[in-house]
């Protein structure tokens, strides 16, 4: 921040910066203010009348008050965060291996028992079914319209977060969504299929986008706007009578509330570690795997 030392026919702005110094300038050119510039190589120095002091602080004390919150981390994320190549590509080929396996023709039916997410199971308890019941599909066609959902949100989460945070985030926001979609209705209530993931991927991206927003200094009604149109690709997507409503909602609920969060807490510097990245991957694939150990335990 720049230095203002007050002298007796003049105040001097002693700028950190060339660019500070630009942007001061731009700054006193539309608010009126007449300045000459010092030519010091070491400093980029700006000279203020006297009779403009007042007005010159009060200006440039607004200007730091409307852009404290600039830059957002995931403004700058976007290009930093690791992107492992192919992850998302092996994901989606382990989900349709373990289709493959749970639905052939000699597999045992309690795969989908096992499985499933139960509301009454899940409140008495097992709330493993709500990460096991995200990796089964009835049939091929609701696992390929998830895969291709999948990797198009989640892509779009991993610009943000990196490949492994992006799949862990998206996994706790399914999870979440089946706990609260329990929650909801107690009892008689069975579910299968990544789409409360899908659609928690949608709710993080608006998270995201919305908090990015509002860190780049936009107001609170252009800052929410990301949720809305996420939102209108719940209403478009996931509305669809015939599919589990409320599991869509559930998981965009859960996923957005994760969003909101992890932008807000997460920065740049550690969502930029190849370490964490691989770290939130590994936690990932292993919440996955001791899910279905536990569920199968008695198989």
């Amino acid at each position: 921040m720049a230095k203002i030392p007050q002298e007796e026919d003049q105040l001097i702005v002693i700028t950190q910066s060339a660019k500070e110094a630009r942007d001061y300038e731009l700054l006193f050119l539309a608010r009126e203010i007449p300045f000459s510039r010092k030519t010091d190589p070491s400093q980029h120095t700006l000279v203020i009348p006297n009779a403009f002091s007042t007005k010159a602080k009060r200006e440039m004390e607004l200007f730091h008050k409307e852009n404290r919150r600039w830059p957002s981390n995931y403004a700058l994320g976007m290009q930093k965060t690791p992107h492992f190549p192919f992850i998302h590509e092996i994901v989606l080929l382990c989900l349709a291996a373990f289709h493959w396996i749970s639905t052939r023709p000699n597999a045992p039916h309690s795969w989908i028992e096992k499985g499933r997410s139960s509301a009454e199971d899940i409140l008495s308890g097992q709330w493993t079914r709500s990460v096991t019941a995200l990796t089964l599909h009835g049939d091929y066609t609701h696992l390929l319209s998830n895969l291709a959902a999948l990797w198009l949100f989640v892509s779009g989460v991993s610009q943000y977060v990196g490949s492994g945070m992006a799949w862990f985030l998206v996994l706790l926001s399914g999870a979440l969504g089946n706990i609260l979609s329990a929650w909801f209705f107690g009892i008689d209530h069975f579910s299968i299929g990544a789409s409360t993931s899908v659609f928690g991927a949608v709710g993080i991206l608006g998270g995201m986008r919305a908090i990015s927003r509002f860190f780049e200094g936009a107001t609170w009604k252009r800052s929410i706007l990301p949720i809305a149109a996420a939102l209108a690709l719940l209403a478009m997507l996931g509305a669809n009578p015939e599919t589990d409503v409320m599991a869509h909602l559930f998981g965009f609920l859960a996923g957005l509330v994760v969003g909101l969060l992890s932008a807000s807490l997460c920065s740049e510097k550690l969502a930029g570690k190849a370490t964490i990245q691989w770290l939130a991957f590994g936690v990932f694939g292993l919440t996955v795997v001791m899910c279905w150990v536990e569920r199968l335990k008695d198989f």
